[in-house]
């Protein structure tokens, strides 16, 4: 069989394909490198608490003075923040998965975690190429069964010009460790 392209077609041929393969190495190695460090998350979380309350667990109550007790209350309420989300095993693969989920057009920018005594919520951040982008991804989530709720708010979708959108994921009852 002879070859139909001139060696300059060919070249850019050969070109386009190597710049593929290697913006999909790269998306590879990035999403390698988000899981490997949420992986660690648990470890330093559990490494700064301790490092709090080394610090601060010292404290005698012989130390009446004011500034050393905020500190002291601060620092309680930073190691219990902290503890929460140490002890439970399935942060890390909860956050992979709604990175993973993400389809097409959707790029996260920011995900936040809360945790109230009854309720656990994840706000998600980000931006779509569309509209229905996000609401995809927001199916997308409600589908996996994680959530008990997934919601983008109306304002979100009222200044979706720029792509911006919000989503409020309430994580479903701690059965699973989450």
């Amino acid at each position: 069989m002879a070859n139909v392209l001139t060696d300059t077609l060919h070249r850019a041929h050969t070109q386009t394909q190597l710049a593929q393969v290697l913006i999909t190495t790269a998306g590879a190695f990035s999403f390698a490198a988000i899981v490997i460090a949420l992986a660690i998350l648990p470890a330093y979380i559990r490494a700064q608490a301790a490092t709090e309350a080394a610090r601060y667990g010292a404290t005698t109550a012989a130390e009446n003075n004011k500034a050393d007790r905020a500190a002291l209350i601060l620092a309680r309420k930073r190691i219990s923040a902290l503890e929460h989300i140490a002890l439970q095993p399935r942060t890390v693969e909860l956050i992979a998965a709604v990175v993973k989920s993400a389809p097409a057009g959707v790029v996260l920018t920011s995900i936040n975690y809360s945790h109230k005594v009854d309720e656990t919520t994840l706000s998600l951040s980000g931006s779509a190429t569309r509209r229905q982008a996000a609401q995809e991804y927001v199916r997308l989530l409600q589908a996996q069964g994680l959530f008990s709720s997934v919601s983008i708010p109306l304002t979100s979708l009222a200044r979706a010009e720029d792509g911006s959108f919000q989503i409020a994921a309430v994580i479903a009852g701690n059965k699973e460790g989450i």
